[in-house]
């Protein structure tokens, strides 16, 4: 992976498609990689919403396996076991940070952005539980194909939103001491959850 930068360097990976060539060979960026940015992104004062769009990318790499028609089965259930257990890192911290600090703004426009943002957030884990009752880690049926997709639509539909509207409010209703002090927040979170994620029994 390339070093993690500032706003005002290169990006770290191109946005748009990322490494999604990787994705499709089955070699996406592993969440000891993913946690390895989140250090280099404290050391070098990364912008948040930089940050967040990054997490995205890593997020799409396996939306993209999962609804592609012509993947096999076994790699839908590798991507999907990987989607949530970095969609879990991201979206708590995401809400813990984020749309904490939106819902508690002087803004109504604000606060109304960050009460949606944690409506879709609850969706999204009701969806992810229902795939790991589903037991997808042991077995694949079409059941389970169709509920990963519909996932993975709310998910990329809640990224396009995110980077689209709820990210230029945020830029406008929120001061860059206090993007700072988010930003730090966040890696933090997504330390302790990565920690989580990875305990024995994760089985990427």
């Amino acid at each position: 992976m390339s070093s993690l930068s500032n706003q005002s360097s290169a990006p770290l990976i191109p946005r748009l498609w990322h490494d999604f060539k990787q994705s499709f060979m089955g070699q996406p960026h592993s969440l000891h990689e993913v946690k390895a940015s989140l250090l280099e992104a404290e050391k070098k004062e990364t912008d948040f919403i930089y940050l967040l769009k990054h997490h995205h990318d890593f997020l799409q790499e396996s939306i993209s396996v999962v609804c592609d028609q012509f993947a096999e089965d076994y790699d839908k259930q590798w991507h999907l076991s990987r989607f949530l257990h970095l969609l879990s890192v991201h979206t708590r911290a995401e809400q813990e940070t984020l749309y904490r600090s939106l819902s508690q703004s002087d803004s109504k426009e604000a606060r109304l952005e960050g009460l949606a943002g944690r409506e879709e957030h609850a969706l999204i884990t009701q969806l992810s539980e229902e795939l790991y009752g589903l037991g997808f880690e042991d077995n694949w049926s079409e059941l389970i194909n169709s509920k990963a997709k519909v996932l993975c639509h709310l998910v990329s539909h809640h990224i396009q939103e995110e980077e689209s509207e709820t990210f230029p409010i945020v830029e406008r209703t929120i001061e860059e001491a206090e993007m700072a002090l988010l930003l730090q927040e966040y890696i933090n979170k997504c330390e302790g959850y990565l920690e989580i994620e990875m305990q024995p029994g994760y089985r990427l």
